[in-house]
C-alpha cells in the first residue's frame, strides 16, 4: 500500500486536459455604432448628459473591425438570438469571445446609485425603483450587477449572468421566463429587443498536456518498486513460494510441523486462544493438557467466521466513515446543480460547466494531489474489503476438501498439482470483482478531477493567452460521486450477504492461519509424497475399539490415501 502511494496520488494526472476559456466583453449597442457612430445613450436613466457620454465612451476600445479575419474565417459573425443564448450557455467559452448585442432601440441603463432592484418574495417578479421600495412586505431589495460594459471573467461563477435583464448576475436563471422568454425573439437583456448578435470567433486551443515532473515521479516510484521485487526474488530465490492455501498445505504435508502434532481438530479460533509463543516447543516437551484430544462435533459455520473480528471492524468502520463523507459530498455537490435526474445526468462525468468547480485555486501539483486523494482512500477501502472477501474464499476452498478429493492449487506446480487461480479466487468471483474494482476507481477519478484552464484575453490586435489568469483547480461530478457511493455500498452489502452463507459441517475452520493449517497436515507414515497427489481431509484412523474402559482416539489429516468422515462424538488428536 505504501509503495503504491505515489502511483495512486499521481498516476492519473500524468496526462491531463488543458481547457480554454475566453475572457470576453458584452457590448449592448445598435447597428450604427458598429459602423463608427457615437454610442447612443439617449435611453440611459438617471445620468446627466456629460456622465452618460462618459459611460458611452467606455465602449469605444471594444469597437470591432468588421473586416478582421481569424485564420481563414471572418473574425466576427452574425448569429440569431437563440444561437447567441446557447453559445454563451456555458461557464467557459472556447469558440466565441466578445459578444455585441445588436438592438432595435438604444440601450436602457439605469444609474444604480439611484435605482435599485426589488424582487417579489413569492412570484419572483422584479422591478426597478428609485426612492422608497414598493411594498416592503412583498418585495425584497437585491444587489444587481453594476458593471457596464460587462466583462465576463472565466474565474467568476457564473460568467454569463449578463443574459438576465434583472442584472441578478449571481443567480441568473435563463430557464425563468421572466428573464428569458420562451420566444427568444423577445429577449431584451438591456430592456431593448435584440435583433441579432455579432460574436467574435476564436480559434480553439484546447490540448492534452503532459507533465514531465509527474511522469518522472511515477517512473522513479515504479523503478523503486520493481527494484524491491527483484531484490526479494534474488535474495530468496531458493525459498519455495508460500502464497496460497495450496502452497501452505503442500509445504506442511511435505515437511510435517511437529509443533502442531496431536491437534488435528484445532480450529483457527482455538489456535488464537491457546497457541502462542510459550507453546512453540517439540511435542515431547509439551504438557499433557495441551495434547488433550478433542471430540468431533460437526458444526456448520458461517462464512463470516473466516475473517478475524479486526478485519471486519477495520473494513466496516472505514466504510461507514467513507460513506458518511460521500453523503456529505453528494449534498454539497448538488447545490446549484440542475434539478431532475435527466438534467443532472447531462452534467456528465469529468466535464466542466463552471458550477462544478471548487472555489479554491491551487498550484498544478496541489490540484493533482487534491484530485487523486480519493483514489488513496478508496484504494484502502478496496484493500480492506478484498482481504475480507479473500479470507472467506480461502475458507471456502479449505472446506471443499471435506467432501472432494482433488489436487492442490499451488504457485509452482509439480507432480499432479495444479496452478493457482490467476486472481487467487475462482474466476466466477474474481472477474466480477475485478470489473467492479475498475469501475469503482474510474468513477472515483471522475468524481473529483484536476482542471487546468488557459484563459485568453481580448486585445484590439487579437487574442492573447493570459498567464496570470490561468486557472488550476478541481472539478467534481455529482453523478459520479453518487455512483461511487452506491458501488461502495454494494461492495459492503455483498460482504454481509456472503457472510451469511455457511460452509459444510465437519472440517475445522483454519482460515489463512498457518498453525491451524499445519495442524490438519499430519498424514500417516506410509502416505509418502501426499502433496504431489490428489488429497482429501478426513479421518485416517478412528482409533482402537473400546477396551478396558479407555476411549479410543482417532486422527484426522489431509491424505492421498482413503479417508473417512470423522465419527460424531469420537475423540481425535
Amino acid at each position: 500500500m505504501l509503495s503504491s502511494l505515489p502511483l495512486h496520488l499521481l498516476f492519473n494526472s500524468v496526462i491531463f486536459t488543458n481547457l480554454q476559456a475566453n475572457d470576453y466583453v458584452v457590448v449592448p449597442t445598435m447597428e450604427d455604432w458598429l459602423s463608427g457612430a457615437k454610442y447612443n445613450t439617449s435611453s440611459f436613466v438617471g445620468f446627466s448628459s456629460g456622465k452618460a457620454d462618459a459611460v458611452g465612451a467606455l465602449f469605444d476600445p471594444y469597437r470591432p473591425n468588421l473586416t478582421d479575419t481569424s485564420g481563414d474565417l471572418p473574425r466576427y459573425k452574425n448569429v440569431s438570438t437563440e444561437l447567441c443564448l446557447s453559445q454563451y450557455n456555458v461557464q467557459y467559452t472556447t469558440l466565441v469571445g466578445n459578444v455585441y448585442i445588436v438592438q432595435s432601440q438604444p440601450t436602457v441603463w439605469r444609474n444604480q446609485t439611484l435605482w435599485k432592484l426589488a424582487v417579489h418574495n413569492i412570484t419572483g417578479d422584479f422591478v426597478w425603483y428609485t426612492g422608497s421600495p414598493p411594498n416592503p412586505e412583498n418585495y425584497k431589495w437585491q444587489n444587481a450587477n453594476t458593471t457596464f460594459p460587462y466583462r465576463s471573467r472565466p474565474e467568476t461563477v457564473p460568467s454569463n449572468g449578463w443574459r438576465c435583464p434583472s442584472r441578478r448576475n449571481s443567480t441568473c436563471n435563463v430557464e425563468d421566463e421572466r428573464e428569458v422568454p420562451s420566444d427568444k425573439s423577445k429577449w431584451a437583456p438591456y430592456e431593448s429587443p435584440v435583433r441579432y448578435c455579432l460574436v467574435e470567433q476564436v480559434p480553439e486551443i484546447c490540448k492534452l498536456q503532459f507533465s514531465f515532473i509527474i511522469a518522472s515521479v511515477v517512473i522513479v516510484s515504479n523503478l523503486i518498486k520493481a527494484g524491491c521485487i527483484a531484490w526479494l526474488l534474488l535474495r530468496y530465490k531458493k525459498h519455495e513460494a508460500l502464497v496460497t492455501l495450496g502452497d501452505a498445505v503442500a509445504s506442511f504435508l511435505e515437511c510435517v510441523d511437529l509443533t502442531t502434532r496431536g491437534r488435528c481438530l484445532q480450529s483457527k479460533a482455538e489456535v488464537e486462544r491457546h497457541f502462542n509463543g510459550n507453546t512453540l516447543a517439540r511435542i515431547d516437551h509439551m504438557p499433557d493438557r495441551v495434547l488433550k484430544p478433542q471430540r468431533f462435533e460437526p458444526i456448520r459455520q458461517k462464512w463470516s467466521m473466516a475473517p478475524s473480528y479486526g478485519t471486519w471492524f477495520a473494513a466496516y468502520m472505514f466504510y461507514f466513515g467513507a460513506v458518511l463523507f460521500g453523503i456529505l459530498a453528494i449534498i454539497w455537490s448538488l447545490d446549484g446543480m440542475p434539478s431532475g435526474l435527466a438534467k443532472l445526468w447531462k452534467v456528465g462525468f469529468g466535464s466542466v460547466n463552471g458550477k462544478n468547480l471548487l472555489s479554491i485555486g491551487t498550484s498544478l501539483m496541489g490540484s493533482v494531489l487534491l484530485a487523486n486523494t480519493p483514489q488513496v482512500i478508496l484504494s484502502y477501502l478496496y484493500i480492506t474489503f478484498n482481504t475480507l472477501y479473500t479470507n472467506m474464499f480461502i475458507a471456502r476452498e479449505w472446506a471443499t476438501y471435506l467432501n472432494q478429493r482433488k489436487t492442490l492449487r499451488v504457485t509452482a506446480p509439480i507432480g499432479q498439482q495444479r496452478e493457482t487461480y490467476w486472481l487467487s479466487v475462482p474466476f466466477r468471483f474474481a472477474i466480477p470483482m475485478t470489473i467492479l474494482s475498475g469501475v469503482f476507481h474510474w468513477l472515483a477519478s471522475q468524481s473529483l478531477f484536476m482542471v487546468q484552464i488557459t484563459v485568453t484575453v481580448w486585445k484590439s490586435t487579437g487574442r492573447v493567452i493570459s498567464v496570470t489568469d490561468s486557472i488550476s483547480t478541481c472539478g467534481f461530478s455529482p453523478v459520479a460521486i453518487i455512483l461511487t457511493t452506491v458501488i461502495a455500498t454494494a461492495i459492503a452489502v455483498g460482504g454481509i450477504i456472503m457472510g451469511r452463507l455457511k460452509y459444510p459441517a465437519g472440517m475445522p475452520m483454519a482460515g489463512s492461519l498457518s498453525a491451524a493449517i499445519s495442524a490438519a497436515c499430519h498424514p500417516s507414515e506410509e502416505d509418502i509424497d501426499a502433496h504431489l497427489r490428489p488429497v482429501q481431509w478426513g479421518a485416517v484412523s478412528h482409533g482402537l475399539e473400546f477396551s478396558g474402559g479407555n476411549e479410543p482416539v482417532g486422527h484426522c489429516s489431509f491424505s492421498s490415501l482413503p479417508v473417512e468422515l470423522p465419527i460424531t462424538g469420537r475423540l481425535y488428536a
